[in-house]
């Protein structure tokens, strides 16, 4: 149901908002921060295409009504689609969404030891990121009639029986991996903590694939493409906004804190 996929946006803005709070409170009183402002940065002419085209493909999935057809016979699904029917399991369902919430905490990874302004640029990176694959798996989902796995064995348990194409949860959960990992490797290079970093978001967003395929409501096919959008927007987007990737001309923004209490955002153009 479209209300479904506001509230999953609305949920990923807010925990983004309160961890970038939290991650400030906590960088603000170091007395030992790095400047790694330099490493990303927002540049009007990479932010304004990645945001007007990931809110126009966002609105786009949530005003696309879901096609409707009749379900395909068993014998046409490939392999490994033909090994992976499997009955629809609350238990495997219920954990993959307790896992792929915490999922979302790791983009606060990056922002161990960061200033202000590197947690402003991830926080607007991290934003665009879920917008592209948020939209992206919706529209997809729209379009294309794939009964779930399950309905080949049981009855359908949700009103969303017909969108397994592709995976929407691992989509998500690669997206968030391969920017978190992206943007910690990026921000922290030196750190021993990139190993250890890179091998939990990859194995949580891996264990959630699993789940949907166990839990009967994708097929491995499902699954793979939903990794393959992820992985394109969790890491072309950063990628997009590293400052090495067109050098230092354009225009950027920065964020900067003048005195405390009060905060001023200033604009700095270069």
């Amino acid at each position: 149901m479209k209300y479904r996929k506001i509230n999953r946006c609305i949920f990923t803005a807010v925990l983004l908002c309160a961890v970038s709070l939290s991650g400030f409170s906590q960088s603000a009183d170091s007395s030992s921060l790095t400047d790694k402002s330099e490493v990303f940065e927002l540049s009007l002419r990479v932010d304004i295409p990645v945001a007007a085209a990931g809110t126009g493909i966002f609105v786009a999935g949530l005003l696309t009504e879901p096609a409707t057809g009749a379900q395909a016979d068993i014998s046409r699904l490939i392999f490994p689609d033909n090994l992976s029917i499997f009955p629809y399991n609350y238990g495997m369902d219920f954990a993959c969404e307790v896992l792929f919430g915490a999922s979302l905490l790791l983009p606060a990874a990056s922002f161990i030891g960061a200033d202000f302004n590197s947690i402003m640029e991830t926080g607007v990176m991290f934003i665009e990121t879920m917008l592209l694959t948020f939209g992206t798996k919706d529209l997809i989902k729209d379009l294309v009639v794939r009964y779930r796995p399950y309905t080949y064995v049981s009855s359908p348990v949700d009103d969303d029986y017909m969108n397994s194409f592709p995976s929407g949860h691992t989509a998500v959960a690669f997206a968030i991996s391969g920017f978190a990992s992206y943007v910690f490797c990026g921000l922290n290079p030196d750190s021993e903590w990139k190993i250890p970093v890179v091998a939990a978001s990859y194995s949580m967003a891996a264990a959630t694939a699993l789940l949907r395929i166990f839990s009967g409501n994708h097929f491995p096919t499902d699954v793979a493409a939903g990794a393959v959008i992820g992985t394109i927007y969790g890491i072309g987007v950063p990628w997009l906004h590293k400052s090495s990737t067109f050098g230092e001309s354009g225009v950027a923004v920065d964020f900067t804190i003048t005195e405390k209490p009060s905060m001023t955002v200033a604009y700095t153009v270069r």
